[in-house]
């Protein structure tokens, strides 16, 4: 029984390594996935779509390398013709917000914030509710890190606006906690109900889930 007892932390030990090896392999092969289909992908649409999101999967190990891929993705964008319109706007404002990510991995938060307004204006041109979401948030966030906290709680406010109207449960539980933690050392009182309002919705979301009718407005990756 000893000699179990001794191996157990060793054969814990070589679990763990083959577990961080095996995600690792698996983060490289998805990475080699979105450059082959960057390269040689045919569709535009698909084409660019992959580029986008390989600038996002990058943008914390070689933000350099993101931010060079987003404004190669925009260009492209700016000239392209046979994507359909609104399909073309939006994956526009989720390669400027990844682009904004990236900017802000290399501390270039001045041109950060030009993309994400950018984004901002073309979805609420278009109504694209769910990509003013993310840039409206990815504002807040940055707006929160910079300690500017009037604009963060400006942009927070308008976040859980649109959540609420959106009927998103989730993102309105996120963003209500968010206001309680911007909140919480200035006016306790309007901290506490933004933390309330959160878990109440946080309750209704797994309500939600488990009678199976949830449906996310948007993919949760702010």
């Amino acid at each position: 029984m000893n000699w179990y007892l001794k191996l157990l932390p060793v054969a814990l030990f070589s679990f763990c390594i083959i577990l961080h090896n095996y995600a690792r392999a698996q983060t490289i092969y998805n990475l080699d996935s979105l450059r082959f289909e960057y390269e040689n992908q045919k569709d535009s649409r698909l084409k660019l779509k992959s580029g986008a999101i390989l600038a996002g999967e990058i943008s914390k190990t070689s933000p350099e390398e993101a931010c060079q891929l987003c404004e190669e993705v925009l260009i492209q964008l700016d000239s392209n013709t046979t994507i359909e319109f609104t399909k073309l706007q939006k994956l526009k404002v989720s390669t400027l917000i990844r682009y904004a990510i990236s900017l802000r991995h290399v501390g270039d938060i001045d041109n950060a914030i030009k993309q994400l307004l950018k984004g901002l204006t073309i979805s609420e041109k278009y109504d694209l509710k769910e990509s003013q979401l993310h840039c409206l948030g990815n504002l807040a966030s940055i707006y929160k890190d910079q300690s500017m906290l009037e604009e963060a709680l400006f942009y927070n406010r308008a976040c859980l606006k649109l959540a609420v109207n959106m009927g998103d449960t989730y993102a309105t539980s996120i963003y209500s906690g968010n206001l309680g933690n911007s909140l919480k050392q200035t006016d306790m009182d309007s901290a506490l109900y933004y933390f309330r309002f959160s878990a109440y919705n946080e309750s209704r979301k797994e309500s939600m889930l488990d009678r199976d009718v949830c449906k996310p407005g948007f993919q949760r990756n702010w």
